[in-house]
């Protein structure tokens, strides 16, 4: 925002904003949202802006391919919902998405608008499928998915996981910090198919020892209920863990003591 505040300042406002005219006749913004930011914090109130005469469905593809797939950085998250808005639009629309190419006389199916949203994102259909995938998944494990603490590939096999197991994983991961491997993730749906996937199953999955996390100190959901179901927060639950060992090391202090004493009297009368 600073560069583009910056380049404004200098140059001026260059590019025109792109709109268009929505279903109630007024104008909604299609490329241009940073620059119109820009402006409102520079204190100009008037602005260039370039009118075309599309359609909603041509203003998304348009505007996920100027706003966000043109970006040097995008989350998971981003794409997933701008590949499926994006699919969603040229399946309805039935034609070339370009602003400045004429419709096709032939309608494109499902397959066609994927080989054509392939080719303006250059990413594989199947990728554009996983990405859109994610958009099943629960906020909690899409945020995961975005700090990259869940890969992309298990999170496609997790979003099919009704909401209530996903949310059984987050839990298990406020609570010991792991996350599913691809491998563990593929077992749960194998589980889901079967009818067999409970929290229980979930959490013995979870717990397995993986390779990067063999140093990892790992507390079972059932161990967790039992002795820490009365915290709401990762840090209560690390503060009640820490007091439990501190009464735990006093005592055993006391103990000693109370052994040294009991030799020292022993020795005395023999």
């Amino acid at each position: 925002m600073e560069r583009i505040k910056d380049s404004i300042k200098i140059n001026g406002m260059w590019n025109p904003i792109m709109c268009f005219y929505n279903e109630d006749g007024e104008l909604e913004i299609i490329s241009g949202h940073r620059r119109k930011r820009a402006c409102e914090l520079l204190g100009i109130d008037v602005v260039p802006i370039l009118i075309k005469n599309v359609t909603r469905d041509d203003a998304i593809i348009a505007m996920g391919e100027t706003n966000v797939l043109a970006r040097e950085h995008i989350l998971p998250s981003e794409k997933a919902f701008t590949y499926k808005e994006m699919l969603a639009a040229m399946v309805r629309q039935g034609k070339r998405t370009d602003l400045t190419s004429s419709p096709l006389e032939t309608k494109l199916n499902r397959g066609r608008a994927d080989d054509e949203l392939s080719k303006k994102v250059k990413e594989s259909r199947a990728q554009i499928q996983r990405y859109i995938r994610l958009t099943k998944l629960i906020e909690p494990l899409l945020n995961l998915v975005d700090e990259k603490r869940i890969g992309l590939r298990p999170a496609v096999e997790l979003s099919y996981l009704p909401a209530n197991l996903q949310e059984c994983i987050h839990n298990i991961y406020e609570s010991c910090q792991v996350t599913p491997s691809h491998a563990q993730a593929i077992e749960m749906r194998k589980l889901l198919k079967e009818g067999l996937l409970d929290e229980a199953a979930i959490d013995e999955i979870m717990m397995q020892e993986k390779p990067n996390q063999k140093e990892a100190l790992k507390l079972s959901n059932t161990f967790i209920k039992k002795y820490l179901g009365g915290c709401s927060t990762k840090l209560e639950m690390e503060n009640r863990i820490a007091r439990a060992l501190e009464l735990l090391e006093r005592q055993e202090k006391i103990q000693g003591k109370a052994g040294e004493k009991d030799l020292e009297e022993n020795y005395m009368e023999q």
